[in-house]
């Protein structure tokens, strides 16, 4: 198996109008807050919310990215390796060996609203787009964990992984 670097880039720019509107909605209470002196203390919290909330959408979608690697160590085995990227830092999200891929399913956003995942199994999210038309399902199991990824991986990527699920 040879290695494999992938870098999504967001497929719409929903993130970037949710984040404006949350800083316009925030300006607004703060305008609303300075004019008026009735429920100060209940415009305040809007204020820190809506600002919680756009620094929220920014650190998940619009200042970050993921980048997907299948990377082959010199013993042979190959893992799947999900980082996550702000700036200059790095984290490692997730770090998982190869064989362990079950399933690699094409899912668009219906289906993946309707996804119940089985009980005991983690599911994580790492994908650069808000509300994604499509993404893709990476089912994983081992002996002790059982998690379900939801990822944007480009065609090479996903063929890669679901030859690594078919030999299963």
């Amino acid at each position: 198996m040879r290695d494999i670097s992938y870098n999504p880039k967001p497929a719409n720019n929903k993130a970037r109008y949710v984040f404006a509107a949350l800083l316009g909605s925030a300006m607004i209470a703060f305008a609303v807050y300075m004019l008026t002196t009735m429920y100060r203390g209940v415009v305040s919290m809007f204020i820190g919310a809506f600002l919680v909330a756009a620094i929220l959408i920014y650190t998940r979608y619009i200042g970050s990215e993921y980048i997907y690697e299948i990377i082959t160590s010199p013993g042979g085995c190959a893992d799947f390796v999900v980082t996550h990227r702000i700036g200059k830092r790095r984290t490692v999200l997730c770090r998982v060996d190869v064989t362990s891929v079950v399933e690699v399913r094409l899912m668009n956003d219906k289906e993946r609203r309707a996804y119940k995942s089985e009980p005991d199994t983690a599911v994580y999210s790492y994908h650069p787009t808000l509300m994604p038309e499509s993404v893709y399902l990476l089912r994983l199991r081992s002996d002790t964990e059982k998690a379900d990824l939801f990822i944007e991986a480009g065609g090479e990527l996903a063929e890669i992984l679901k030859e690594s699920a078919r030999e299963e």
